[in-house]
């Protein structure tokens, strides 16, 4: 009883008599909720102690009660606020009421994985879901990927996810201004005519100057666009379009920053120009003592 008082969860040591021990199992769910995995048949059938086991538990001590408790309302929903992933554990017919799912949802985006299809088709419950955890987006149903403020919630968190739009999303200019925040790279699931848009273009390659690669020709060759990318990594120089290659400031900016690695990107002209390939050198020799 010392052991268990001091640790819950040593009641898996405990002798079947003690685990069969109501007052024995109370001292070890109140100190520690997921002891009730432990306990006999007989009391992880117990309301009582299956209820202080969830409430100390953060939750999810509720796989460990017996089935019935799977479908208690009280219990359950004291479970999914402490944690809503617990919402893997209701009972189907939980799992289809709307009430329980959005607190689940608001708490772990995630646990949309667990709602009703019914429920993954309910506007409100998924835009909760996708707000509270971007990735909730794989569990909604396929049609908001159409849906232009559930792919902003989504593509707030993760860019990425711009991939996953369908229909006109990913010619929005505000979904994907929000993925480009993010995500620089996102650029590249952008339709082509947003991926000529200045401001877009400018804030990706802001975040990622890789980005760079999926603007359109015209803004390859913008002078601001290639120096934006250019300042922040020389070796974007190998994305900006032909203009900027002979460009002799947008060059030396990039041999400034990444030395020969960009040097082979500028236009033949200026490879075999003194001044830079001098300036190659001379950054090189920087990288490699930086380095060493």
């Amino acid at each position: 009883m010392a052991a268990v008082r001091e640790d819950g969860v040593a009641l898996e040591h405990a002798a079947l008599p003690l685990r069969c021990d109501r007052d024995v199992v109370l001292t070890a769910v109140s100190g520690t909720g997921q002891a009730l995995k432990y306990a006999s048949e007989e009391l992880r059938s117990d309301r009582e102690i299956v209820a202080i086991a969830v409430e100390n538990s953060c939750g999810d001590a509720i796989k460990f009660a017996a089935e019935e408790f799977k479908g208690d309302m009280e219990i359950v929903r004291n479970s999914v606020e402490l944690d809503g992933n617990s919402l893997q554990f209701a009972s189907a017919a939980l799992r289809r009421d709307r009430k329980l799912v959005l607190t689940a949802v608001e708490d772990a985006g995630i646990a949309l994985k667990y709602a009703s299809e019914s429920l993954k088709q309910d506007r409100e419950v998924v835009l909760a879901a996708v707000t509270q955890h971007g990735m909730a987006l794989e569990h909604a149903g396929r049609r908001f990927r159409k849906d232009p403020e559930v792919m902003i919630a989504a593509v707030r968190q993760f860019g990425h996810l711009l991939a996953k739009g369908e229909g006109r999303v990913q010619g929005d200019r505000r979904v994907v201004m929000a993925a480009v925040r993010q995500d620089g790279m996102s650029l590249q699931y952008a339709s082509p005519e947003v991926c000529g848009d200045r401001d877009v273009v400018l804030q990706a390659v802001r975040k990622n100057p890789m980005a760079l690669q999926f603007a359109s020709q015209g803004l390859q060759n913008d002078r601001e666009v290639a120096m934006a990318a250019i300042r922040k990594q020389g070796y974007a120089l190998r994305h900006a379009g032909g203009s900027m290659r002979r460009d002799r400031d947008i060059v030396r900016a990039a041999l400034e920053h990444a030395g020969s690695c960009a040097l082979e990107y500028a236009a033949e002209e200026l490879q075999n120009d003194t001044e830079f390939v001098e300036l190659a050198a001379w950054v090189d020799r920087i990288l490699l003592d930086v380095g060493g």
